[in-house]
């Protein structure tokens, strides 16, 4: 009866030396990543669109209040945009223009810009982005992707 106790307790002793520090035959300690990102992170996306030439407005259904914007270029048919400024219409009534001068392509697809001038977050309506683009794709224009944080 003594051997069984005395072999059930080495098991059990060992198995939790083995949990403390495991290893995986290299040598080394296998690193754990938290790959969930804190919801203050995580770009929501807000409305799509495509621009040809003058002036795109698409309407933001997000019950968030934003304060940054991210426009991604979707560059699936070699496509490139040149977007002269953003015009925010928020629930008041109220435009903000911001102007961004920025040319997107394949290798600079994207664009961040903070629309939280005055410290307080607000909630967007609509969106007219005003700028060129084309694509050698089937369809003229460029397709985007507007981002909110």
């Amino acid at each position: 009866m003594k051997i069984k106790v005395l072999v059930t307790a080495l098991v059990l002793a060992t198995s939790s030396v083995a949990m403390a520090a495991p290893s995986n035959g290299f040598g080394f300690k296998p690193e754990i990543r938290d790959h969930r990102q804190p919801r203050f992170d995580r770009w929501s996306l807000l409305a799509t669109g495509s621009l040809v030439r003058g002036r795109e407005t698409v309407r933001v259904h997000s019950g968030d209040k934003l304060d940054k914007l991210k426009i991604e270029l979707q560059v699936g048919a070699r496509a490139s945009m040149y977007v002269d400024k953003l015009v925010l219409t928020y629930g008041n009534g109220r435009t903000q223009t911001i102007e961004v001068n920025k040319a997107l392509s394949a290798r600079d697809a994207s664009v961040i810009v903070d629309i939280n001038g005055n410290g307080r977050a607000r909630k967007l309506t609509s969106i007219t982005v005003i700028g060129r683009g084309s694509s050698m794709g089937f369809r003229p224009g460029a397709s985007f992707k507007l981002l909110g944080l």
